[in-house]
């Protein structure tokens, strides 16, 4: 890989993806292809189906704009993360890490200003590192 992450192209796939395990459900699941599909389909006024959905996660089918900008809706995110491949890097980044914290186990955190593209990179690698290594056990 040539430079940080926060610069190399993120697939739609892999983001609406990580939208599924970040926005969960209220007790804590992740949200199902249905559930997503019928929100999806309210905002479009036509029919979106489960499989659809599912495929546009699994990288096997692509989307139209406003089926993407619907599924930001769904999503509460940026519609700049889905549809917009130079601001995604950078919103992806934030994403991970949040990824991290919360599938790390996490529950406080306190983040200074700085050089914030870097730290977050750098963050969510060093969370990454030791939730595997965690993972792995003795």
């Amino acid at each position: 890989m040539t430079g940080t992450a926060a610069q190399e192209a993120v697939p739609v796939h892999v983001r609406l993806d990580l939208l599924f395990k970040i926005w969960r459900m209220k007790e804590g699941s992740e949200r199902s292809p249905e559930s997503v599909a019928s929100e999806v389909s309210t905002v479009l006024g036509r029919h979106v189906t489960a499989q659809e959905i599912s495929g546009l996660r699994e990288g096997t089918r692509t989307a139209a704009r406003d089926m993407l900008e619907a599924i930001a809706t769904v999503f509460p995110s940026s519609s700049s993360y889905l549809l917009d491949d130079s601001a995604a890097p950078n919103i992806h980044s934030q994403l991970r890490l949040i990824e991290e914290v919360l599938h790390g186990g996490i529950t406080g955190m306190r983040l200074r200003t700085g050089d914030e593209r870097m730290r977050i990179e750098h963050l969510t690698g060093l969370l990454s590192d030791l939730r595997r290594a965690r993972d792995a056990g003795p």
